[in-house]
């Protein structure tokens, strides 16, 4: 990878024609230390519009922290300095690796020994409690070689004993500070963090899409690129996005920082998804903004078991439905008044699609008996919702936007054709403007079983096309009904106890 000869800082000067400062951004006049008496600006880096979570910092401390920390973490082989073509792979932080989902048991030794077959392990730092000295379940890792990060990565997931670990790369301070510490898609445009040669920063017409692909696709599986257009003029932005398939691609390329490519200097962040963007404008909280969950992620592995027969154990789970894939792990829980093990537990295997198979091979029977196995859902259900064969879809961020939403550009046969893959499709209903013919944005997809609406759900936002959707269930109308039904029977039951008669029992009030 060549990123050209390091440069000096009086190379640097003056503005370059993309819009940014040939410093980068905000950066001070010497030593690479950004000017933080320029952080009581109104936004940092706005040029790139608020696609990064970056620019939506608005107190002073804060940026100044995020700022200052850039000085002390980063990829660059000189200390202290934040030159865009001085990428040193193997600095520090490209080789560190946090883990976590560790057994409270597990030892520094265990660790290394499972963690070294994928390169000489420098430092194992297992998080203990002060006052215990117990762990809490996780560690950091640094590798010799960044190479051992990056075949852990692509080894996922990983095992010691009988408990599943999550690892992933080291976060910036800025990414931790803005909880902004998942992403697919990066941001990429002039540096404002980095210094760069006059004149070179941001995308130009010099560089394409399949430059783009080229360049990024040395980092993961890329599924969509994009650069910005000025749509009065149709001249380039000189910013864009790259998705990919896998968050660790994101997490790597962030840490990077800066990239060449064609002699352009470029600076990559974690992008904020649309949602998340006009989340914050409209003031909601990030726990509030929807966010797609990773099909690999335990949520879409694990399962919920119940109408087991007395007696069952976590071995007779094991036995039956180990048929269809590893499990991660079994539970059957103790009820606590008892001692005794309830009639129901949960299952996590090592991957969805076994969940899948699981699912499709239902009835099960475990013991003379069968039980209702589904996947476990993130709240307790009503029982209607629990049955419920029919979704709607909207917009991830509440309002239909150019992205967000279903839209024209979307026909019944697409909605049929991809959510067909999680089941089989009964009917699909898009809503429009009777009397404009105006897509409303939203619509309604009901299958012939509940498995498929679950599995959907817990999906959360899908991408079809050039656009963003969110599954939430939606009862049919005959649980409409029956629920409205049920309503009336319990009101009129209030009614009941709130007028009778006293000790005569009758109905009173009328």
């Amino acid at each position: 990878m060549d990123y050209g000869r390091k440069r000096g800082y009086d190379d640097m000067r003056g503005y370059d024609n993309m819009g940014g400062m040939g410093y980068g951004m905000e950066m001070g006049m010497g030593g690479g230390i950004p000017n933080l008496m320029s952080l009581d600006t109104p936004a940092m880096g706005s040029i790139s519009g608020g696609y990064t979570s970056r620019e939506h910092v608005t107190d002073t401390r804060l940026r100044r922290k995020i700022y200052c920390q850039m000085t002390l973490e980063g990829s660059r082989g000189e200390s202290r300095r934040r030159d865009a073509d001085d990428y040193d792979p193997e600095s520090m932080i490209m080789r560190k690796l946090f883990v976590r989902g560790l057994d409270y048991s597990t030892q520094e030794a265990e660790i290394r020994d499972y963690f070294e077959r994928f390169g000489p392990v420098e430092s194992c730092d297992i998080a203990i409690h002060k006052g215990t000295g117990e762990s809490k379940g996780f560690c950091f890792l640094v590798f010799e070689k960044a190479a051992g990060v990056d075949e852990t990565q692509l080894a996922r997931p990983h095992k010691i004993g009988e408990k599943e670990l999550v690892t992933k790369r080291a976060t910036l301070m800025e990414d931790k500070l803005t909880d902004n510490l998942t992403a697919k898609k990066i941001f990429i445009g002039s540096p404002n963090s980095f210094t760069f040669k006059s004149g070179t920063g941001g995308l130009d017409n010099t560089i394409s899409d399949n430059d783009l692909k080229d360049y990024f696709g040395q980092f993961g599986e890329i599924t969509n690129v994009q650069q910005l257009y000025h749509n009065d003029t149709g001249s380039k932005k000189g910013v864009g996005f790259i998705t990919f398939d896998d968050e660790d691609s994101v997490d790597k390329i962030v840490l990077i920082g800066a990239h060449i490519i064609k002699g352009r200097a470029l600076e990559a962040q974690k992008a904020l998804s649309e949602r998340t963007i006009n989340g914050i404008k409209d003031g909601r909280d990030e726990d509030e903004i929807k966010k797609a969950t990773d099909p690999t992620s335990r949520t879409m592995r694990r399962l919920f078991i119940r109408s087991l027969a007395h007696g069952t154990t976590v071995e007779d789970l094991k036995e039956h439905f180990g048929q269809f894939g590893e499990l991660v792990d079994v539970e059957i829980p103790t009820i606590k008044t008892t001692g005794k093990k309830a009639t129901y537990g949960f299952m996590t295997y090592e991957k969805m699609e076994q969940v899948d198979e699981c699912m499709l091979a239902r009835p099960h029977k475990i013991k003379d008996r069968e039980a209702i196995v589904r996947r476990a859902m993130e709240k307790q259900e009503s029982h209607e919702m629990a049955n419920c064969t029919k979704i709607f879809l909207g917009s991830p961020g509440g309002k239909t936007t150019n992205t967000g939403g279903l839209g024209d550009s979307i026909s019944d046969e697409d909605l049929k054709e991809f959510f067909g893959q999680f089941g089989k499709v009964v009917s699909v209903k898009q809503i429009k403007n009777k009397e404009t013919g105006k897509h409303k944005g939203v619509g309604f997809i009901e299958y012939d079983d509940p498995d498929p609406v679950d599995k959907v759900v817990l999906l959360g936002i899908h991408q079809i096309k050039d656009r963003e959707v969110v599954a939430k269930k939606s009862m049919s109308e005959k649980q409409m009904i029956q629920q409205r039904m049920r309503d009336r029977e319990a009101r009129m039951a209030e009614m009941d106890g709130g007028y009778g008669m006293g000790d005569m029992g009758g109905r009173g009030g009328y």
